[in-house]
């Protein structure tokens, strides 16, 4: 006999290298107790995406491997993976099933009305409709999309921003839509290594200013924008170090425009670091030059750490970063973007305000246990609608 407790089904598409990765492994920490059970479902990482897999275990959780579930669209693949996730769902009886992210948004969400699931639940950290597909293949996921959203109990945006978007793109009509910002267990990076090991590591002068990009590699990121302004920097001035945290496809092609543009010298590329405490000890400026975003995490975490942050407005970054109050905002070009660098290297030490400013906003508005109490009373004052199972052995 089924005890008292709820049972949640967690899906990410994979546990690659990404703030969604961290958010999803908090959930299910924190959603197994007395009241909750949580089963957690992830895809397989691509390759160079760097896998976060780690972390979950941390917080003891053991993932559920979809092995045919990955990054890239196959009609046979998918279609396998389809056929584990109902076989899970029909095993697990899941009262709630909750996804995140485009692939397992799909698969999942449609395991689960396949299935009957009686709450069903999809987060986006960000979207698909501009910037990653040509025309067509966008408007195909789009008409997905609001397929899927009709037989959700709920679409989850983390932004003002993102919901606005949502509804632009007619995804799903407003009521259906609610806001939930991204939440985080900011022990993790706080309080940082003072010591800046990482600098020391690297044999970077302890007197240059630090900038970096912290994340996932990878074409959305823009990473190549960020090499640009960096060259644009280093024309004026000679007293910062660059670096870009993290790993992805585009590694090597960073590599080789930096090594073109001749500024190897004031570049390092340490990979992805698994300890928080130890980047933010190390670095003083975060940038971000993305063409697309949800709430990107790193610019939080930075924020968190009393870092200046730098970046493009896209997606939900301007919900949060009020340019010139606790961050700064700039077109995606490399002479803005440089510009506002040598201005924040120039007067580093007169930005101590807009650096506290800055934490304090962070640390109240995206505490995980603000996070915990808005899902709960999602799960817990959404009706159960049992959908009809049209899946049959």
């Amino acid at each position: 006999m089924r005890d008292n407790k709820k049972k949640i089904v967690q899906i990410i598409s994979r546990l690659c290298i990404s703030g969604t990765s961290t958010y999803v492994s908090l959930l299910c920490h924190h959603f197994n107790n007395e009241n909750w059970e949580t089963v957690l479902l992830s895809g397989v990482t691509g390759e160079n995406e760097g896998d976060m897999i780690y972390l979950p275990k941390q917080y003891g959780i053991e993932p559920i491997i979809i092995k045919h579930m990955g990054r890239e669209i196959s009609l046979w693949d998918d279609f396998l993976a389809e056929i584990q996730l109902i076989k899970i769902f029909k095993k697990e009886k899941p009262d709630i099933v909750h996804t995140h992210t485009s692939k397992a948004g799909t698969l999942g969400r449609l395991a689960a009305i396949l299935t009957g699931v009686p709450q069903i639940y999809h987060t986006f950290h960000g979207h698909t409709f501009e910037g990653y597909f040509s025309p067509l293949k966008t408007k195909f996921f789009i008409q997905i999309e609001r397929f899927l959203a009709r037989f959700s109990t709920k679409i989850i945006a983390i932004s003002e921003q993102q919901k606005e978007d949502l509804i632009r793109f007619k995804i799903a009509k407003p009521d259906k839509i609610t806001i939930i910002p991204l939440g985080f267990d900011f022990s993790r990076l706080l309080p940082y290594d003072n010591e800046c090991k990482l600098r020391k590591k690297l044999n970077i002068d302890k007197d240059k200013i630090t900038i970096a990009l912290i994340g996932r590699v990878t074409a959305i990121k823009n990473p190549a924008l960020f090499i640009y302004s960096a060259n644009e920097v280093l024309k004026q001035r000679n007293n910062v170090h660059f670096l870009i945290i993290g790993d992805g496809e585009l590694t090597d092609d960073c590599k080789k425009l930096v090594n073109q543009l001749g500024i190897q010298d004031y570049f390092t590329f340490p990979g992805f670091i698994e300890d928080l405490k130890l980047i933010y000890g190390s670095v003083d400026i975060v940038c971000l030059t993305s063409i697309n975003e949800g709430t990107p995490v790193s610019l939080l975490e930075a924020m968190a750490s009393q870092k200046i942050v730098i970046a493009t407005p896209v997606g939900g970054v301007p919900d949060f970063i009020k340019n010139g109050e606790n961050g700064f905002l700039c077109d995606a070009n490399p002479q803005a973007i440089a510009e506002q660098i040598i201005f924040c290297v120039d007067n580093f030490q007169n930005l101590d305000y807009l650096r506290k400013q800055a934490a304090e906003e962070v640390l109240s508005k995206y505490s995980m246990n603000r996070l915990f109490k808005d899902l709960e009373n999602l799960y817990n004052s959404t009706p159960s609608k049992k959908s009809p199972n049209l899946y049959n052995d």
